[in-house]
C-alpha cells in the first residue's frame, strides 16, 4: 500500500500483491497517476477506478482509453479539456466521470464520440447544444445517464430522445438507418434525478426507444400517466413512487414493454398480476437477447405459452 504523504501513483506502487487486490477504494488516495502506472493498471481485465485523480494529461488519457476491462471510473475529475476528452471518448466500455459539474460544447462534442456507456451524473444543467452533441451520434452510446439534472426542459429532453431529426437520419442510408434504429432500442437513458414529470415532458419522453430510467418520480399524475403510456421503449423504470393512483396504474398497464414499479407497496398492485407479470415489470437493464436469457424473460414468455396452449387442450 502507499504511504499517506504519496499521491503520485507510479509503477513502483503497482506491485502483484496491489493488481491482485484492485477494487473501488484500492487506488483511491492517489491524485495524479505516471505514464508507467498507467500502461500498467489498463492491462487488467476488471473494472478500473482511479477515482482520486484530480486532473490527467491527454497523454494518461490516451493510454486508459485501452483499458482491456469493462469499466473506467474518473470521478474525481471535476473539469477537463476537450484534448482528455477526446482521448478517453476512444475507451470500449462504462465511462464513469460523475465529478464534472460543466460540459462546454467542445467537451460534449469529444464525449459524443464515445461508443461505451457514460455516466455524467454530477452534471446539473443541461442546454440545447450540448445535448445535440450527444444526440448527433447518440445511437453509439447504449447507456447515458444523466441523473444530476434535478428538472430539464422538454426541447433539450426531446433531442436527448431523438424525438427531432439528427444529420445521421436525415443523411443515411436505409440499412444504415436500420441499424441506427435498433441500436436506439438497446440504449438506457437515465434521469433519474427528475422529481416532478410535466405532462410535456412525458409526452416527449415517452418517444424514448430504449430503457428510460425515472427513479427520482415519487408522485405520478392521471394525466402524465397517461402521457406516459404512449411509451414504446423496451423499458420504463419508475422505481421512486411507492403509491400510485388506481387510474393513473391502469394507464400505466397500458405500456407494451417491461414496466419497472420496484418500490410500490405490495397492496397497491393487481391483485389479478401473475408472477410472471410481477418479475417482467421488476427486471431492468435488458439489452439484449444474451440479458434477457441471463434474466430469465424467455423462460417466462415460454412457461407463459406452455399455459395457454395448456388451456387451449382443456
Amino acid at each position: 500500500m502507499h504511504s499517506e504523504n504519496s499521491a503520485v501513483l507510479t509503477a513502483k506502487d503497482l506491485n502483484p500483491d496491489v493488481l491482485s487486490e484492485l477494487g473501488p477504494r484500492t487506488l483511491a488516495g492517489y491524485n495524479s497517476i505516471t505514464e508507467e502506472a498507467a500502461t500498467i493498471l489498463v492491462q487488467e481485465f476488471r473494472d478500473l477506478f482511479l477515482d482520486g485523480l484530480t486532473a490527467i494529461t491527454p497523454a494518461v488519457a490516451e493510454i486508459l482509453s485501452q483499458h482491456r476491462g469493462l469499466l473506467l471510473s474518473l470521478d474525481g475529475l471535476k473539469d477537463i479539456d476537450a484534448e482528455v476528452a477526446e482521448a478517453l471518448s476512444a475507451f470500449n466500455g462504462m465511462l464513469l466521470l460523475n465529478g464534472l459539474e460543466h460540459l462546454d460544447t467542445e467537451v460534449a462534442k469529444a464525449l459524443g464520440k464515445h461508443e461505451g456507456g457514460l455516466e455524467l451524473n454530477g452534471i446539473t444543467s443541461l442546454d440545447e447544444d450540448v445535448a445535440q452533441c450527444f444526440a448527433k451520434v447518440y445511437g453509439h452510446l447504449p447507456s447515458l445517464s444523466l441523473n444530476g439534472l434535478v428538472s430539464i426542459d422538454p426541447s433539450v429532453a426531446s433531442i436527448l430522445v431523438n424525438e427531432t431529426k439528427s444529420d445521421t437520419d436525415s443523411h443515411s442510408t436505409d440499412s444504415t438507418k436500420e441499424v441506427f434504429n435498433d441500436l436506439l432500442t438497446h440504449r438506457t437513458l437515465s434521469l433519474g434525478g427528475l422529481q416532478i414529470l410535466s405532462i410535456e415532458l412525458a409526452e416527449v419522453l415517452a418517444h424514448h426507444k430504449g430503457m428510460l430510467i425515472l427513479n427520482g418520480i415519487s408522485n405520478l399524475e392521471i394525466a402524465v400517466a397517461q402521457k406516459l403510456a404512449a411509451f414504446k421503449g423496451t423499458l420504463l423504470a419508475l422505481d421512486g413512487i411507492e403509491r400510485l393512483d388506481r387510474d393513473a396504474e391502469l394507464e400505466l398497464r397500458k405500456i407494451g414493454s417491461i414496466l419497472s414499479l420496484d418500490s410500490l407497496a405490495h397492496d397497491d398492485l393487481d391483485n389479478h398480476e401473475s408472477q410472471q407479470d410481477s418479475d417482467r415489470r421488476r427486471s431492468r437493464f435488458v439489452y439484449d437477447s444474451d440479458d434477457v436469457e441471463q434474466l430469465g424473460l424467455n423462460k417466462l414468455d415460454n412457461e407463459a405459452s406452455d399455459n395457454v396452449d395448456s388451456d387451449d387442450d382443456h
